[in-house]
């Protein structure tokens, strides 16, 4: 029952993510506030909704704070995180993360602006070790072209999912 609720929160915020690039807060709360209801009355405990919901936002804080990702994609991935607990929370920012890479990856080698992506990728490196440099190019379009993480936290989940049902 809970993975339907959690299907559908996700699936909604894919949507509005896509169409609009913003990931309304009566989603990310309600996802939150789902999760954690759930679990304290029926699952291992609110403690166990609280720790995702902290994973969630600790893994997607810096990301946050030093590229183009959205406070939405972040309390998306708290509200999974109140679902389906800190595990899998980590594992799921994990795979998203490597999918984004991928995705921007394929766009700018399809564009031509590789190197653009590698100086950019340097410059964030460098201003991360260092904190002297930030080119903040991820919050560039690329044509009219961002990525919708909500797309990609979605895909994860689920991929996160299957697998725990195949295993």
């Amino acid at each position: 029952m809970i993975i339907a609720v959690l299907t559908v929160f996700l699936l909604l915020s894919c949507y509005s993510d896509i169409s609009r690039r913003l990931i309304p807060n009566y989603l990310t709360f309600g996802l939150m506030i789902t999760g954690l209801a759930y679990n304290t009355w029926a699952g291992p405990g609110w403690y166990f909704s609280l720790l995702g919901i902290g994973t969630g936002f600790v893994l997607f804080l810096l990301p946050f704070l030093f590229t183009g990702m959205g406070a939405g994609d972040v309390k998306l991935m708290m509200g999974v995180g109140s679902v389906l607990g800190f595990q899998q929370t980590i594992v799921i920012g994990i795979i998203s993360s490597i999918l984004a890479a991928l995705y921007a990856l394929i766009k700018f080698a399809s564009k031509g602006k590789h190197k653009e992506l590698i100086h950019s990728t340097i410059g964030q490196a460098s201003y991360i070790l260092t904190k002297t440099h930030l080119n903040d190019f991820s919050r560039e379009n690329i044509e009219g072209d961002t990525i919708p993480f909500a797309v990609l936290i979605t895909l994860s989940t689920f991929s996160v999912l299957l697998w725990g049902w195949l295993t």
